[in-house]
């Protein structure tokens, strides 16, 4: 938020940093990331909690417009998304920034307040019409986000056809309370081999060769565990690494044939095994670190403690391999199916954003509780 509010969308925009644990803590924040255009406050007590709405940041920001309403009570989280979580609220904000009123549409919606799932989406962007009272019929359709009104506080969008190919010509303007986000179900941060399944397009995910450096936080059991992570995941990396120069080699000979067998398995059978390794070492890790942080009180064990939006990383994280072990796991180990099929291979880019993933938490996540427990813990 500093970065935004330093930019020219400080410009427009007003952005608060209201930290839920203590004037000390929001003071640690503001040097920590050297606030200074960011509006850096804190919430005295659970009197002063706002009601019907609200989050950790990781699960997404709350907007709301000059006129004190809002615009979205939960843009796209974090532990959802990841980075992309940053750029659908600077579109939404572009968007409402620089609409102009959309006139001669008609007004739909629920008067009803909604406290959850709402956001508001960038133009182009597919949502799901929801608690429609006038016309229920409309509740659950598709339809294409194709501008905002901020005179209305409204959402023009037109509807789609089942296929999502093309629009119906019908449009409608809608308060962002009958906006629902359309999410297909894909794996964390979803890779080509489990986009090509949901025929969906993939992020393109950048090659990972090793990690080092994740943060020393000051409790030596937890940096010893650091390193074992570290270590698993390195492991990984090479044997995926190894793997795909096996299987370039093979194509370069002109040798390459569909593997009915464990014959020329060795390299991802490795990998499948340091794979296995990552998760149980994460997830002996997570599980110690949040025991700790609940015998020293540190994030509190409310709904908008730092616990809660930790420990919801953790499993962003675990998530991401346990999907990547299930996929891969053939019937019976290093065997072929009846069908003479075999298991599919570890999926690189899986590897790589676990490694990122790994280093990001430890940055934005694991540094906070620094100092709040100590090192002696064990």
């Amino acid at each position: 938020m500093e970065l935004w509010a330093r930019g020219p969308l400080g410009d427009s925009v007003d952005f608060l940093c209201a930290c839920v644990e203590s004037q000390t803590v929001a003071k640690a924040f503001g040097r920590m990331f050297q606030m200074e255009r960011c509006l850096n406050g804190f919430i005295p007590g659970s009197a002063h909690m706002p009601r019907g709405y609200g989050q950790l940041g990781c699960s997404g920001f709350v907007l709301v417009d000059g006129q004190g309403r809002f615009l979205s009570k939960r843009t796209q989280a974090f532990l959802q998304v990841g980075e992309e979580a940053f750029g659908d609220l600077e579109s939404v904000l572009r968007v409402h920034l620089q609409s102009t009123p959309l006139a001669g549409t008609p007004q739909l919606g629920s008067d009803a307040d909604n406290s959850s799932g709402e956001y508001p989406y960038g133009v182009g962007c597919v949502a799901v019409v929801e608690g429609l009272a006038k016309e229920p019929s409309l509740n659950g359709r598709k339809c294409r986000v194709l501008g905002f009104d901020p005179a209305a506080g409204r959402f023009r969008v037109e509807l789609l056809t089942e296929g999502l190919t093309a629009g119906t010509g019908r449009l409608l303007a809608l308060r962002p309370c009958s906006l629902a986000p359309f999410v297909q179900t894909l794996s964390a941060r979803s890779t080509p081999a489990v986009a090509a399944a949901a025929g969906a397009p993939a992020e393109v995910v950048a090659p990972v060769a090793s990690i080092s450096g994740v943060k020393c936080v000051g409790v030596a059991c937890m940096d010893e565990e650091h390193d074992r992570c570290t270590d698993a995941i390195n492991d990984l990396l090479a044997a995926v690494r190894s793997h795909e120069h096996a299987v370039r080699s093979q194509d370069a000979a002109g040798k390459r044939a569909r593997v009915s067998s464990s014959e020329g398995k060795v390299s991802d059978a490795s990998a499948k095994k340091c794979l296995a390794v990552v998760l149980d070492e994460l997830g002996d890790h997570f599980a110690h670190e949040e025991a700790l942080m609940k015998e020293h009180r540190f994030g509190g064990d409310g709904a908008f403690g730092a616990l809660v939006g930790h420990a919801a990383d953790h499993e962003r994280i675990l998530d991401l391999a346990r999907r990547e072990v299930d996929r891969v796991a053939p019937g019976e180990s290093g065997k072929a199916s009846a069908g003479g099929e075999v298991a599919p291979e570890v999926d690189p880019e899986v590897a790589w954003a676990l490694a990122r993933a790994f280093l990001e938490h430890a940055e934005k996540f694991d540094k906070l509780y620094e100092g709040q427990i100590p090192a002696s813990a064990i």
